[in-house]
């Protein structure tokens, strides 16, 4: 799995564990409220019959020696007395309790609102990481089609010969193995020499060609790029004398979708004089495979020396 899948994935559970973190401390917190409330509804009906008790017993301690003839009325007093305490007492203490209560869950409300923020900061979150996550895959696909229908070049094949003016030409097929057409395509050819004579110094030969004009190839076509001659060499290179070059197609062009491609191949020959007809130059990684074969077999007749140092 890539590492943006696995850190994608993390981050979900992270902001699930959260969520759900978050409406637990919410269930509870109302469990909680619901608990001490009870508890206080309880407390004030014990204290209630404390007081009826209690009452009971002043309205008794009050009539207590009181002559028999007078006791109904003393009796009828205490007792009205004492329902008129009871009944304070038990407003008093519905009163304490709903204050109580009013601030056990005005702090569960303040608790339950913070907590509401931190569940809207999560949702937030899982908002800007899902819309984060959708432009990413729209970003995705888009790259997917645009590699599915750009357009893509390479040399299929280059070729060299002499004008009559022993000007060396180079010619060479372009093939668009894309799904759309290549556009404003431009192209650069240079050509490097290496003689290596029997004796004296190595010498080179660099040309370079900026074809004229902007080129174009079809969607899974070709273009044959005719022979463009270079500057022309030295007389000493004309004597065909263990004659190395190297050629170097530069291009660059447009797709449909206006970005700009570079691209570029190199061929290599090695030839001994220039031939009649054009010759067909070897891509460079061929050319470097088949020296070495030949330094194998060299080796092996005991014809290949390394120089040392």
């Amino acid at each position: 799995m890539p590492e943006s899948d696995r850190g994608g994935s993390s981050k979900t559970r992270l902001i699930v564990a959260a969520s759900i973190a978050v409406t637990i401390l919410l269930i509870a917190s109302v469990g909680v409220g619901l608990f001490y409330q009870h508890g206080y509804e309880q407390e004030a009906a014990n204290n209630a019959r404390q007081y009826a008790r209690e009452t009971d017993q002043k309205v008794a301690e009050t009539c207590r020696g009181v002559p028999a003839a007078q006791f109904p009325h003393c009796f009828a007093e205490a007792r009205a007395e004492g329902q008129l305490e009871k009944r304070q007492a038990e407003h008093d203490q519905a009163d304490l309790i709903a204050q109580r209560k009013a601030a056990l869950w005005t702090s569960i409300m303040g608790i339950a609102a913070l907590l509401g923020m931190g569940l809207s900061v999560v949702g937030v979150v899982v908002v800007w990481f899902t819309f984060r996550e959708t432009r990413r895959g729209n970003e995705i696909q888009r790259r997917i089609g645009e590699a599915q229908t750009r357009s893509y070049i390479s040399v299929t094949e280059a070729f060299a010969d002499l004008s009559e003016e022993k000007v060396p030409q180079i010619g060479f097929t372009l093939k668009n193995s894309g799904q759309s057409p290549a556009l404003k395509m431009r192209l650069k050819v240079t050509l490097t020499l290496h003689l290596v004579p029997e004796k004296g110094k190595p010498k080179s030969f660099e040309a370079v060609c900026k074809l004229g004009g902007i080129y174009s190839v079809p969607a899974t076509d070709t273009l044959n790029v005719p022979a463009h001659g270079l500057a022309k060499p030295p007389a000493a290179f004309l004597d065909f004398k263990h004659l190395q070059g190297l050629v170097l197609i530069e291009y660059e062009w447009d797709d449909v979708f206006e970005t700009r491609h570079p691209g570029k191949e190199v061929f290599a020959f090695l030839i001994q004089e220039w031939p009649g007809a054009p010759f067909w130059l070897e891509s460079y990684h061929s050319y470097l495979a088949t020296m070495e074969n030949d330094k194998l077999r060299r080796m092996a007749k005991g014809e290949w020396k390394d120089k040392k140092p």
